[in-house]
Formats: structure tokens, sequence, C-alpha cells
């Protein structure tokens, strides 16, 4: 979480997101509040899962239905509202996590298989300062309404270790999966090519 609280630099990297009661749902899910522990049990369905996930570095077990998402376990149990509801059906990028250091659309995995995997959101990306790629962001200028910000950093991050030198054509290939709907895609690809020169 980054320390000026309110700040625009506080929005753009989404340790908070939305209020709870303000945040969007998937469709078909009854908004549901905060979970912390993992004793508490998913809503409908009778037979439920328990899932061992290092998420941020930090080991969790959470219960869950066969049919819930991550995005859902993420958002919804675990409180981390930085991964976004876009369009739940892994096309505009803005639930992008990394699985195993893997840029992953968190709406089209079911939690329930992925038991003992490693999970990295935004809010696991910096330590209380922006790092190499959200500065980058900051600097080129890449962030409008900033819905769409944390998809893309997690994916630049993980572009950047596997191709730590990528030319233009390959950040825009990297980033197929992912959508600005304010189009700023030309500072997003700056923004990308600029974190990976910082980090040679």
């Amino acid at each position: 979480m980054l320390s000026n609280a309110g700040s625009a630099t506080d929005e753009l990297f989404l340790s908070f997101g939305p209020r709870p009661e303000s945040r969007i749902e998937e469709p078909g899910r009854k908004p549901s509040h905060r979970q912390d522990d993992h004793d508490s049990e998913p809503a409908g369905g009778s037979t439920v899962n328990r899932v061992h996930l290092t998420v941020n570095g930090e080991r969790k077990e959470v219960s869950c239905a066969p049919g819930d998402t991550l995005l859902a376990v993420l958002r919804d149990r675990l409180g981390l509202l930085g991964t976004k509801f876009g369009c739940g059906i892994g096309y505009c990028g803005a639930c992008t996590v990394l699985v195993d250091g893997a840029a992953a659309h968190s709406c089209c995995l079911l939690a329930a298989t992925l038991d003992e995997r490693e999970i990295t959101t935004i809010e696991g990306v910096g330590s209380g300062v922006p790092d190499a790629t959200q500065q980058a962001f900051l600097d080129e200028g890449a962030v409008q309404c900033g819905y769409c910000t944390p998809g893309f950093v997690l994916s630049v991050r993980a572009l950047l270790a596997e191709n730590p030198d990528p030319t233009e054509a390959e950040v825009r290939a990297f980033l197929t999966g992912n959508i600005c709907r304010c189009s700023g895609f030309a500072a997003i690809v700056r923004a990308a090519l600029a974190a990976g020169r910082s980090q040679q």
C-alpha cells in the first residue's frame, strides 16, 4: 500500500479499489461481504473445497465452491480489491494476476484447481513505493481512469520476467490480452519499454 492515502498515486496502484459497498460484482453473484478467516464458507452449493494458496507471499487457506473463480476468491474472501472484474470472459485483462509468475485472467480460473499455487496481485507489487514497472507507468503518463492499470502492470511484469528487453512489437503482442478502454495504449507500450530499460 502506498503511503499517501487518497492521493492520485494510491488510486493508480489500487491497493484498495472501490469501497466494498460500491464494487462491481460478477453477473449472477449476489453481493458479498469481505470474509477474512478461512473458516467462512462460500455461499450456495453443498460442496466445499479447501484450497491452499500463497497469495503475495502469504500462505492462505480458503473455502470455495467448485464454481468459484480465483477472481471471486481474491475479492470476496481475501479482500484484495485491486484485482478488477471487467468482462468475466477472459477478454479485457482487468482481472489479470500472476499464477506462478505467469499472467492469467483470474475470472476464467476456478479456484479449486489452483491448490498449492503462488498468486501475485497488484497488492503484492512494490513495498510502500512504486516498483520499476509502476514508476514507468507514472513517468510515461500511462494511466487514465486507472481501472485497467493493475492488469497491465502485472502483464508487463510477466513479460519482462520472460523477456527483459522486448521490442515494441513484442510488447504489443504480449499485451493483446489487456484492454485500455480509455485508449491509452501508446503510453502503456512506452511504459513497458521504459520498465524493461530500467531493469537492465
